[in-house]
């Protein structure tokens, strides 16, 4: 799941910070991995072309990371940007 929030800036340009939750589980013959994440996308900005369409872009994100016993938490600054299409309907 995901939450945004929506600051608008310009007409069609829209601030949009998030915070997500992810997990999942994988088993096999010989391992079993489970994995449970957190991230706060703190810079993201969404441009919406039209009422339906929007293009979103990460470019700073803080996240926290458990797989098994393994903690990691990173914090990333345009080292691993995101871009993505949004739909509403």
């Amino acid at each position: 799941p995901n939450i945004a929030y929506y600051l608008p800036i310009l007409d069609n340009l829209f601030y949009t910070p998030q915070f997500s939750i992810g997990g999942g589980f994988n088993a096999g013959s010989h391992y079993t991995n489970g994995v449970f994440d957190m991230s706060l996308s703190i810079f993201s900005l969404e441009y919406k072309p039209t009422a339906k369409w929007g293009i979103l872009m990460n470019l700073v994100n803080l996240g926290y990371e458990v797989e098994n016993d393994y903690n990691s938490v990173n914090f990333s600054i345009l080292s691993s940007p995101t871009v993505g299409v949004c739909y509403y309907f």
